[in-house]
């Protein structure tokens, strides 16, 4: 969503909205022209959507899609009803427990799918957002970890690599999380998110880079600075959260 840079939609609404034909017809469109590129079997499309798309299941303009709940569980829930473990209807029932907020049952999904294609970079890393997200930072990292082997290119799994480091319980997190943060920020320094969350990080730590408290919370001020002017005007509507941060920098500063 928004703090990664992307739109609030997030993927799966945002496919809803331009139409998974659309999305399946750029895809083909890139797979077959990327012929040199490293990351084009990103581009393949899963064998799910050609179904979804045979089915009629586009998204808004026929009224469902992946958001239409009932009826994606149900289709992929008798894939797996049919065909036990099938992987790609386990990731994607996945991936729409964890959109539901239900990661418990979403990481079940991702340990099935995982068992079967332990290579499954992308299970590996929303495996390893649900474990963030119930703060089980060395799950976290082991999770992040496993897709960074597979798929070193995932910025994805790099940031949240550096959130994992932040909310586990290791003695050297804040320095290590420090590094994923700028590791994720080196491979893409337009993407917002990583500057966001070493503003934080600075707000919440003392990090070796820094000599005192009144630098530690300067250094956060610059990054919410820099954060601001990558991501461009606050267009959600109502209060900035963002000005939370940098107030309680501020009055951090006056201590």
């Amino acid at each position: 969503g928004a703090p990664m840079g992307h739109p609030k939609s997030a993927s799966f609404r945002t496919a809803d909205m331009v139409g998974l034909d659309t999305f399946a017809h750029v895809s083909d469109n890139c797979f077959s022209s990327l012929t040199s590129d490293e990351d084009r079997k990103v581009f393949e499309v899963p064998a799910y959507i050609r179904a979804m798309v045979e089915k009629k299941l586009l998204g808004d303009k026929t009224k469902a899609g992946f958001y239409r709940r009932g009826k994606a569980e149900a289709v992929f829930g008798e894939v797996l009803r049919r065909s036990p473990g099938h992987v790609e209807a386990s990731f994607k029932l996945g991936n729409l427990h964890k959109d539901a907020g239900r990661f418990g049952e979403a990481a079940r999904l991702y340990g099935v799918v995982l068992q079967r294609r332990p290579d499954y970079a992308e299970a590996w890393v929303n495996l390893g957002y649900c474990w963030l997200v119930a703060k089980k930072g060395e799950e976290a990292i082991e999770a992040f970890n496993h897709a960074l082997e597979i798929w070193p290119t995932s910025f994805e799994a790099r940031l949240n690599l550096g959130s994992a480091y932040r909310v586990s319980k290791l003695p050297d997190r804040a320095e290590k999380a420090r590094a994923e943060y700028l590791r994720a920020q080196k491979a893409d320094p337009r993407a917002p998110a990583p500057v966001f969350n070493l503003g934080i990080l600075y707000l919440e730590s003392q990090l070796s880079d820094v000599a005192n408290g009144e630098a530690r919370y300067q250094k956060a001020l610059e990054y919410f600075a820099q954060y601001r002017d990558l991501r461009g005007a606050n267009t959600g509507g109502g209060k900035d959260p963002l000005e939370d941060y940098v107030t309680e920098a501020k009055n951090l500063l006056k201590i």
